[in-house]
């Protein structure tokens, strides 16, 4: 019987993995700054953003911007419900990060 194909990984690097993850994160903080506190909406994308916020902690440890304290202050923002604040950090983080202006 022959074996199955394996999947290779959808990410050559782990900048474009970071990328990514960045900007899959602001478009789930925009859509939670726009959630009704309390809903099953927002329950949803907030433990979408939390996953999100788990995996580039690991990856931002090796990575001087926006670095380890900064994905600890955004957590520190999903939790008191800061969503509209939050948002717009990871927005800016986003900007600086796809455009290179953090390396000037």
């Amino acid at each position: 019987m022959p074996k199955a194909k394996q999947i290779s990984a959808p990410y050559y690097s782990i900048g474009q993995l970071r990328l990514d993850h960045w900007n899959i994160l602001k478009g789930e903080c925009a859509d939670l700054s726009h959630c009704r506190k309390g809903s099953e909406n927002e329950k949803k994308i907030k433990t979408k953003v939390q996953e999100l916020l788990n995996t580039l902690k690991i990856v931002e440890q090796y990575f001087a911007f926006p670095g380890r304290r900064v994905i600890e202050k955004l957590n520190g923002g999903l939790s008191r419900g800061e969503h509209a604040a939050l948002a717009n950090q990871v927005m800016l983080i986003t900007q600086q990060l796809v455009s290179d202006t953090n390396r000037s």
